[in-house]
Order: C-alpha cells, then structure tokens, then sequence
C-alpha cells in the first residue's frame, strides 16, 4: 500500500514492489503468479477486510440505532479520507476506484457495503427493511467520503448530525411503511464482519 500511496497504480512496478517488501521480483512473481494485477487484487481483498473488521469492532459495542449509525459512519468515513493509497488514487487515479455510476463501478463496491451493514442494522431495525436502508446508509457514506461537504461544518460532531437528520429519520420511515417498528435497543452484539465477505 504504501507503494500506491507514493505512485498510485500506473507508476508502481513489481520492482518497486519487491524493494518495499525487501524481496526480489521473482519471489513477488512465485507468489502471485499474476503478477501486478493478482497482486493488487489480494492487497485490495486485505484492505476491504481490515476496513470491514475495524468497524465491525466498534459498532458491536454501540447499543442503540443512532450511536451505531454514527460510530460507523464517522469510523468509516475516517478510515476512506485518511488512507493513503485512496487519497492518492482519488486525486490522480479515480477510475481505479470503482467508484463510477455503473455496475462495473459503484456497483462492485455496494455489495459488500450493503451485506456488512445490514447485517449490523439487523440487531435494530426488521430484516425486512435491513437491506434498503443500509444501502442509503452505505451510499451517504460513499458521497460524503467521495465529495466532502461544502457547507455543513466538518469536523468530530458531523457524522452524528448526518445520521440524526438524514439516516435515522429515514430508517425510521421505512421500517414504518414496513409495518414493523424499529427496536429501542439491540436484538443481539454477534460478529458480523463475515457478512461483507459474502
């Protein structure tokens, strides 16, 4: 990651790869026998890992509907702005992203997003509505990490004003029209992080 931070995908080479990692290109080459594009699959696979793992940590602790929202949207959104790698590919790669308005795009990024949350609002709201309202929540997020605000105040308390003005209004609405109310408190604090595996 660290060589991506530097020089994005198109400039990084399997040698500059092998140097950072203290290993020859061949050694590189016997372990993913792909080469560049294997390999950066498998560093993007760790990643969404380690993303989906950090915030399912924090989010198991949190015991009502708006303190999970916002500790998940604040973590979340700290950990897209704040890594190095996306910064750089944001700024001088963004089609690597996949975050383009199609299926090819966002929409092998929403997948996994979705089943991660959903299964994490699942202990509050009825899984009849779990799905779409995690996918509102997942698409808030990605606009918010893509594009920051340009007129609402950033900074620690913003993450709670958008889940308490946008995402729990919403939530509540939909499980509503569902006729199955949300639950005051969480249903069940089970691991969920494997459900963004599926």
């Amino acid at each position: 990651m660290r060589c991506l931070g530097r020089w994005g995908v198109g400039k990084t080479s399997l040698d500059d790869i092998a140097r950072e990692a203290g290993c020859s290109r061949a050694s590189v080459y016997r372990t993913f026998p792909g080469g560049k594009e294997s390999l950066l699959r498998e560093v993007a696979a760790q990643e969404v890992r380690t993303f989906f793992e950090a915030i399912d940590s924090r989010l198991r602790a949190e015991a009502s509907l708006e303190s999970m929202l916002t500790a998940g949207v604040e973590e979340a959104l700290l950990r897209l702005r704040d890594h190095e790698a996306l910064t750089f590919l944001a700024e001088f790669e963004p089609d690597r992203l996949s975050l383009a308005p199609s299926a090819s795009g966002i929409g092998r990024v929403l997948p996994p997003g979705v089943a991660f949350t959903a299964a994490h609002l699942r202990r509050f709201v009825p899984a009849a509505v779990a799905g779409e309202a995690a996918e509102w929540v997942v698409r808030v997020v990605l606009s918010y990490a893509a594009a920051p605000p340009l007129t609402i105040p950033a900074g620690p308390e913003h993450p709670g004003r958008i889940v308490k003005a946008l995402l729990v209004p919403a939530i509540a609405a939909l499980a509503e029209a569902a006729g199955a109310p949300l639950h005051a408190t969480a249903t069940s604090t089970a691991p969920v992080a494997a459900a963004a595996a599926r």
